[in-house]
């Protein structure tokens, strides 16, 4: 599997768990909830990075 291929899939696998999270929580400064989107976050920051410098060369 490619690096983007991992990333995207990870990412994936992230937003589902944090829009099960949010159906689930009564709020959304829980701290499940706040820790599942800190690491989508991360997943995306990465991506943004393989994206860009794949691009740049």
């Amino acid at each position: 599997m490619k690096s983007s291929d991992r990333i995207t899939e990870n990412i994936e696998t992230l937003r589902e768990r944090l829009l099960n999270l949010i159906k689930t929580k009564e709020d959304l400064l829980d701290p499940e909830i706040v820790k599942a989107s800190t690491l989508l976050d991360r997943a995306l920051d990465e991506y943004y990075c393989f994206i860009t410098d794949r691009y740049r060369g």
